[in-house]
């Protein structure tokens, strides 16, 4: 979002120094010493303003939860080396060394939820410092199906293999982002197991607005996403491992006794169990029989503990099972063992990938899936087959058998599973042959490297001692002669004392990274360059490196780093998204005064003296805008500043309505009196958040009139150009009117009609007493008979002295035509429609007659007298209206119908002569009465305006 032209670094120091408005002026003279200090000294307390929490569950990607980012923490990209497993760390690089704050405990909905960074020096104000490892697991399914919480939990075994073991102190589970306290007992056990029987702590925030931060977190959002297969085994080798250890399982004289091939076959009781166990146990019983050395166990996983299934399965070759979690525990039988899947009828076609978990947990675990038999028996679905309602019917049905098929399928694998133990029985005898033979060829290597880098090393660092102690460059024979000497005894050398050799290697090891890292880039360059040449130029760098001028303050880099863009629009709140702070901008709070308008005003008190920057340009869903507050010295990167200030309306209906426009414009001159007369060099509209460029020309002519000049609406630009766009002072409303008392709507009002009749050069002098205008509409809501109605009201404003009618289009009229036209009216008859806004434009308390087509009453909502509201606040007097009870009845049954409304609402309006004669002759004879009274009062140029001096009103 690029609005506006971008300043040089001259102007932006100009922003940052430069006098505020006259409504700052107040807050910057006691603040600014104090931020200044802050700024150059210690930002300790900006940077704990600047943490801003976002959802954990981003509902804008609520239709593809999983993708990409996910919905999970959808600001923070993961850490991927090839072949590992996505995660989050804090504090990193990557976070700019900020920890990872948690807040929130809700179960049912995790975008109430909520994540931050922080520096550690400084965290969110009330906050909790948990120390050590906390691993942070989003899941999105269940933790207390075992296989979906293994599938959600391995990924943090994988990065303990990757750093060095580490073991967290506790873990926080979220389901959707929705928090969780507990997880399957079998993957607790598991976890305890791995993590060297660390116990699982698992933080239940009983506090829902308690702020929990890490000394260090590890996230995973992504299950085993992105990691290789041979990382994924590495990951359920370390699981198998250690829970055999847990469970004090050995597989020592496993093969004794002519014990060969373990087949088991894990029961189900109730869904997706067999129609007929003791069937499909003898079939496999009968062909276990016929292997040598084969023995068929039967199980119920549920009535074993963790570690008697951990036992079991690490006698198991062949496993046998329904789908369904207990298939699990096929990743603790050793490698290159077999699983024999069963399903009910119907999942092919209608039970989606999930019916393929454990296909692919095979191939990730080590093991061979030997294929699936799916019954082709069973209930009938009552709709067609591949509708997605038949699984409810299929989910859970029962497995029957065929035995033939059982049969030939059990010779199979269980010859295939005796081919492979051959094959690891002659590989382990090779194996433990090849140890005997040369037990120490391998040492030997490793001596030989240690040896070469150790020679390596202290060449190199030889040369760097000479060049800036001795301020020479050695020669080639210097370095032969030191190196031979060094292959006789490294520990003695004539050249290079033994002393700063040892400093050495513990000072200048990072230097040695370095030139590494250089070398390459080098050798890259040119092939010619010699490792002296290096040397020389690491010298510069080291010489020259006190001399080198620091762009930024690193404080100030820390606080432009802080910068957090929210949503514009809140989908939170979208049930309710007028109520509070509506859902725009909902993280900030309105300024209000007793009586005034509600406002959010940038920089300010409120906003602890930082400006409101904007990001985005969507037109069609106001959630991928955003919004941010910035400290003047620290705005985001590639920022434009937008100078003066900036005008920003939310409008929950449409600015191309005139009363809807009218009513989110009129906040804005009542902020234009309380500052004194300030005026917007630019605006910014918002629909639901949704970019604007356009509003009514009626509209944006009043506005005109009253702001003395042309309204710029900052436009949509390119789609590529993302960049922010902060305000040097920004004042945003989105309540409308809320919160202003009568007088200060009345005030506001009044300065728009003067400085509109100012703008139109109207003259106040009527020239008759008394002025009725009928403004008339085409089309929807139009009269049925325009000419009976004109005649009755004409008929009863020529009996009164002085009165006179007038008839008006307002689509045919300019704007100061309808300006002149409502300074001659005193009395204005309207069918319900945006062209009664015009009465804003007669002198105070003057008439409003209001008409309604059938059905509005019962069915239109409060909308229908937004009318009679707007004649209340500017100071009008609302007549009532007449509804016709005349018209095409709605074809659905009940007349209150909603449906009905959509006939209604663009229905025509007839006409009542009798009722019209006696309301016409009471709202005149009122209109005289205050004449006569002197409420109206009148001088020899017309009425007084009530805010006659005003912001330059006359």
């Amino acid at each position: 979002m690029n609005l506006g032209s971008n300043l040089s670094h001259g102007d932006i120091n100009s922003f940052r120094t430069r006098k505020r408005p006259k409504l700052q002026q107040k807050f910057s003279s006691q603040s600014s010493n104090s931020t200044q200090s802050t700024f150059f000294h210690d930002c300790r307390e900006e940077l704990r303003d600047s943490v801003t929490f976002l959802p954990l569950k981003d509902l804008r990607y609520a239709k593809e939860p999983m993708k990409d980012q996910t919905w999970f923490m959808s600001s923070m990209y993961d850490f991927h080396e090839e072949g590992q497993a996505l995660y989050q760390h804090f504090p990193s690089k990557a976070s700019k060394g900020r920890v990872l704050c948690l807040k929130g405990n809700n179960t049912n909905d995790g975008s109430w939820n909520s994540y931050a960074l922080a520096y550690p020096d400084a965290l969110p104000p009330n906050a909790t410092f948990k120390k050590g490892v906390t691993f942070v697991s989003n899941n999105h399914y269940d933790f207390d199906n075992i296989w979906h919480g293994l599938s959600a939990t391995m990924a943090f075994v994988s990065w303990h293999v990757k750093n060095q073991c580490a073991v967290p102190s506790n873990w926080i589970l979220y389901h959707w982002g929705e928090l969780r306290s507990n997880m399957a007992l079998w993957l607790r056990t598991l976890l305890e197991a791995t993590f060297s029987n660390a116990p699982i702590y698992m933080e239940k925030f009983d506090d829902r607005d308690s702020t929990f931060c890490f000394e260090e977190a590890v996230v995973m959002r992504h299950n085993e996403g992105g990691m290789s297969n041979e990382k994924r085994m590495e990951t359920y080798d370390l699981i198998r491992c250690k829970a055999r250890m847990y469970c004090n399982v050995s597989s020592e004289g496993r093969y004794e006794n002519g014990f060969k091939i373990g087949m088991t076959l894990f029961m189900r009781d109730g869904a997706r169990s067999f129609k007929n166990s003791s069937v499909v146990i003898s079939v496999f019983e009968k062909e276990c029989r016929k292997v040598e050395g084969c023995r068929l166990t039967v199980a119920y996983s549920h009535n074993l503990t963790v570690c008697q299934q951990v036992e079991l399965m690490s006698l198991t070759d062949i496993l046998v099972s329904p789908h369904g979690a207990q298939l699990t525990n096929m990743f603790l039988m050793d490698r290159n063992s077999s699983v024999m899947e069963f399903f009910p009828k119907g999942w092919l076609k209608v039970a989606g990938v999930g019916q393929f978990i454990y296909h692919w947990f095979a191939d990730w675990s080590g093991m061979k899936h030997q294929g699936a038999w799916r019954d082709l028996d069973g209930v009938d679905c009552p709709y067609p087959e591949d509708d997605a309602r038949c699984f409810s019917v299929f989910k859970d049905g029962k497995i029957g058998h065929n035995e033939t098929y059982f049969s030939e399928w059990a010779i199979n694998v269980l010859h295939y599973q005796v081919k492979i133990r051959k094959a690891e029985l002659q590989e382990q005898a090779e194996r433990n042959i090849s140890r005997i033979v040369s037990p120490a060829s391998d040492r030997s290597r490793k001596n030989s490297k240690i040896r070469f880098l150790h020679v390596s090393f202290h060449n190199l660092t030889l040369r760097i001692y000479w060049a800036y102690t001795m301020k020479k460059t050695p020669s080639s024979a210097e370095i032969e002669n030191n190196l031979n000497s060094n292959r006789t005894s490294p520990l003695k050398s004539n050249h290079f004392p033994l002393k700063v050799s040892q400093c050495c290697i513990y000072i200048l090891l990072p230097i040695f990274v370095l030139i590494l890292i250089l070398f390459q880039i080098q050798s890259l360059q040119t092939i010619t360059s010699s490792s002296w040449t290096l040397v020389h130029q690491w010298q510069e760098i080291v010489i020259n490196s006190s001399t080198i001028h620091r762009e930024e303050d690193p404080k100030v880099s820390k606080l432009r780093d802080s910068v957090t863009f929210l949503p514009l629009k809140d989908l939170r709140y979208a049930k309710e998204a007028m109520k509070g702070h509506t859902w725009f901008m909902s993280s900030l709070y309105d300024m209000h005064e007793e009586g005034q308008v509600q406002y959010q005003q940038f920089p300010s008190r409120n906003s602890k003296g930082r400006v409101l920057c904007l990001k985005g340009h969507d037109t069609h869903d106001g959630s991928w805008n955003s919004y941010a507050l910035a400290w003047p010295n620290a705005l985001p990167p590639n920022a434009t500043i937008k100078k003066g200030i900036t005008f920003i309306s939310y409008n929950h209906y449409d600015y191309h309505n005139i009363w809807h426009g009218l009513s989110a414009m009129m906040p804005f001159v009542a902020w234009h009196i309380k500052s004194q007369c300030d005026v917007p060099r630019s605006w910014i509209l918002y629909h639901w958040g949704e970019l604007r460029s356009s509003m009514a020309p009626w509209v944006q002519t009043l506005l005109e009139a009253t702001f003395g000049g042309p309204i710029y609406i900052e436009k949509s630009v390119e789609e590529d150009d993302d960049s922010p766009c902060c305000f040097e002072e920004a004042v945003v409303m989105r309540h409308n009117e809320g919160g202003m008392s009568k007088d200060k709507r009345m005030e506001s009002y009044d300065l728009m009609r003067c400085k509109a009749r100012m703008y139109c050069n109207v003259s106040r002098e009527k020239g008759f007493k008394i002025g009725m205008t009928m403004l008339m509409r085409t089309g929807t809501r139009s009269f049925k008979n325009s000419s009976g109605v004109i005649s009755v009201f004409d008929k009863e404003c020529r009996k009164v002295e002085g009165c006179r009618l007038m008839v008006a289009y307002p689509h045919n009229l300019t704007f100061c035509e309808q300006v002149e036209l409502m300074s001659l009216t005193d009395i204005v008859i309207s069918a319900h429609g945006a062209q009664l806004s015009n009465m804003i434009l007669m002198d105070r308390n003057s008439s409003v007659m209001e008409l309604f087509p059938k059905g509005w009453l019962e069915l239109a909502g409060v909308g229908q007298y937004v009318h009679h509201w707007l004649a209340n606040w500017s100071g009008m007097k609302h007549q009532g209206a007449w509804r016709d009870p005349v018209g095409d009845n709605c074809p659905y049954p009940d007349d209150n119908d909603r449906r009905c409304m959509s006939m209604f609402k663009n229905a025509r309006i007839g006409h009542n002569e009798t009722y019209f004669s006696e309301w016409a002759r009471n709202v005149l004879d009122y209109q005289l009465q205050l004449q006569e009274q002197g409420i109206l009062r009148r001088n020899r140029g017309g009425l007084v305006s009530p805010v006659s001096g005003l912001c330059g009103c006359i």
